[in-house]
């Protein structure tokens, strides 16, 4: 019996332990173990075991709970599964891919180096080596790197009483029986049927009178963005993958789409902030600096070379002569920046799920103006009360302007400020995307650093012209 999924840490804990225990003292408990819970848990308690210790764990195991294992250790660690792959030889590696589905096999496979992956290719069945070699030519991240090749699929005059036969025959093969694929014989994708069509069908009904001809499909090129996209956008438990010729090539389930979604919001929150590594607890500290670096060098020149060159060549005499403006300026571009950032995330993830275009951008910039205005008027009261608390105490001399005018200098261009960053955090991204340059790469910090500069810009000319001109 199975237990239920481990959520608290403390029982993570606890399974590392008994497996440790198991392993020093009671060798034959690691099978009850493996039986006793989820292979996910047991993959994510294994990730602290040192290497020679996990080949111990899962030399315990059945063949089938191994790859189950293993594969699930593919997901969450992607370093452990390197150490693993490296340490493992030829034949033992071959045993357990033998026993994964085919598009984990590949996952499993992509983290070993091209000579030994096409040995242990070599020594699987014909049937099994051929489906991996054929996902192997694809792109990791395109709809043909994600796909199975294990589905069920039935002729046009199959029967249900047929189907059922064939689903008992090859249950163990097949990764999902929700949805049976109708093709010809030489695999030209026709339609689709669900497990309830052909359950509830008279016996005798033929697959063709069933199926579903207008199904969402996707070619084999398709990025897995696009293909989340679409099973999101259409509710869809199975995807299927043809070529160029419609021929079915396998399908994408709602397991591998998951694992899909997560890791493009990971790689655009990383690459929105600029820190450029989808794995950025996996890597050594040059490589995660550098990863780091670029980025950060724009904010570097922006704010060490240009911001005072700026306010050095254009503003000097005005700061000279009102000092207590630079009170300010960290509390307006600190404001400014953050809601920059803020409508540049909301505006990077609605490119990437599909659900904003760049036609939507006067729309998008419409909605973000309504709520900046708000969240400006605010802000700038907010500033404009603080500022006249800051020069009224005596915390500058103020004897040649009057305090009315320095909060109203203050409070104006923090109004400005934060519709200006509004604007550029909405339509920066915006543009990005329809030059084909990734919207989170291009955002960030480029976002923020422009808008510093911008800010400061603003608010020193506005005071130039209000209070010396």
């Amino acid at each position: 019996m199975v237990t239920s999924g481990i959520q608290d840490p403390a029982d993570r804990n606890a399974l590392l332990e008994q497996i440790r225990d198991a392993l020093g003292n009671r060798p034959d408990r690691l099978h009850t173990l493996a039986d006793e819970h989820h292979p996910v848990d047991i993959a994510d308690a294994l990730q602290e075991l040192q290497s020679g210790d996990l080949d111990r764990v899962l030399d315990a195991f059945d063949a089938e709970k191994r790859a189950e294992v293993v594969s699930h250790i593919a997901d969450i660690d992607e370093g452990l599964t390197e150490q693993f792959v490296e340490d493992q030889t030829v034949e033992e590696l071959a045993k357990i891919v033998a026993e994964m589905n085919p598009d984990d096999a590949v996952d499993l496979l992509a983290v070993a180096d091209d000579e030994k992956a096409e040995a242990v290719i070599e020594q699987l069945g014909a049937e099994d080596a051929q489906e991996i070699r054929e996902l192997r030519r694809f792109d990791p991240d395109s709809a043909g790197g994600i796909m199975t090749t294990d589905f069920l699929w039935a002729k046009p005059e199959e029967t249900p009483r047929q189907i059922i036969e064939h689903l008992k025959l090859e249950a163990d093969e097949v990764e999902t029986v929700q949805r049976i694929m109708v093709c010809t014989p030489d695999m030209t994708l026709l339609g689709e049927m669900t497990a309830k069509d052909f359950l509830t069908a008279e016996p005798d009904q033929a697959a063709a009178t069933l199926m579903d001809r207008g199904l969402v499909q996707v070619v084999a090129g398709t990025d897995q963005e696009a293909c989340a996209n679409l099973m999101r956008k259409y509710d869809l438990t199975v995807l299927p993958v043809v070529n160029e010729s419609n021929k079915l090539l396998g399908i994408i389930t709602h397991d591998d789409i998951l694992d899909v979604m997560e890791y493009e919001a990971e790689e655009d929150m990383f690459r929105l902030v600029g820190v450029g590594d989808s794995k950025p607890l996996e890597h050594g500290a040059v490589e995660r600096a550098f990863k780091r670096l670029p980025w950060l060098t724009t904010t570097l020149v922006g704010m060490g070379l240009i911001g005072p060159l700026i306010l050095h060549q254009w503003f000097e005499a005005t700061l000279d002569q009102i000092v207590v403006l630079a009170f300010f300026i960290p509390a307006i571009m600190g404001l400014s920046g953050n809601t920059a950032t803020q409508s540049a995330t909301i505006t990077v993830r609605g490119l990437a799920t599909g659900e904003i275009h760049y036609g939507d951008l006067f729309w998008m910039l419409k909605r973000e103006l309504r709520v900046a205005f708000i969240i400006a008027v605010v802000c700038a009261l907010t500033m404009m009360v603080f500022a006249y608390f800051v020069t009224a105490m005596g915390f500058s001399d103020t004897t040649t302007f009057s305090i009315g005018h320095v909060t109203t200098t203050v409070g104006i261009s923090m109004f400005a400020g934060i519709l200006v960053a509004v604007v550029l955090g909405t339509s920066i991204p915006m543009f990005c995307h329809r030059a084909g340059v990734d919207p989170a790469v291009a955002s960030g910090p480029f976002i923020t650093t422009l808008i510093d500069i911008t800010t400061q810009v603003m608010y020193l000319a506005l005071a130039t012209w209000l209070l010396l001109g």
